[in-house]
């Protein structure tokens, strides 16, 4: 079997167990799933129970496009929307309630 590694250069095994787990605390360090420190992920019972969030990545444009492109992808049916800051694009959750962080 072809040895794996992370990018850091550390090796991932291709199975652990709870042999893995010698010296840690599994409530402390991993926990139950939708519990902090989120090791096992952020829901409890992850996507059994409910879909998962489609994002699509965008920011583009103007404030003004960037906003525009927000409201017409909620408008038909987007639920989230994740997008980057630039020098430009500072916060496009104030673009998105129409108010600009430099004003």
């Amino acid at each position: 079997m072809k040895e794996l590694r992370t990018h850091a250069g550390f090796p991932i095994e291709p199975v652990y167990g709870p042999e893995d787990l010698a010296g840690v605390d599994v409530e402390r360090d991993i926990a139950r799933p939708g519990e902090y420190p989120y090791t096992r992920g952020i829901h409890k019972h992850m996507y059994r129970d409910r879909l998962w969030t489609m994002r699509q990545y965008i920011g583009f444009g103007t404030p003004v496009e960037t906003n525009a492109r927000f409201k017409y992808l909620m408008a038909h049916g987007q639920d989230a929307v994740a997008a980057a800051g630039t020098d430009h694009h500072r916060c496009a959750v104030c673009f998105l309630r129409g108010r600009h962080t430099d004003r």
